[in-house]
């Protein structure tokens, strides 16, 4: 690996546009990390969405709310496509 020198947050989009092959590779490493997140997120699927729905509703969750939704919710262990 190589030190390009110090990339702050403001700098990081036309860092990248000058740098292809390094552009590619981030890309590359996003969609991959994105994709392994999907998958351990999707068993959780309903929970989330449980969770997300009484938020929009209420606007607020307790701690105890959510792990006692969490508890009393069937994780998917099924694999789906």
């Amino acid at each position: 690996m190589l030190w390009l020198g110090d990339v702050g947050p403001d700098a990081v989009h036309s860092f990248l546009a000058s740098h292809h092959d390094l552009s590619g590779q981030v890309d590359r490493l996003l969609t991959e990390e994105y994709q392994k997140v999907v998958e351990l997120l999707r068993p959780h699927l309903p929970v989330i969405e449980r969770i997300a729905a009484i938020l929009i509703e209420h606007g607020i969750m307790t701690g105890a709310e959510v792990e006692e939704l969490v508890a009393a919710t069937t994780i998917d262990q099924g694999q789906t496509p």
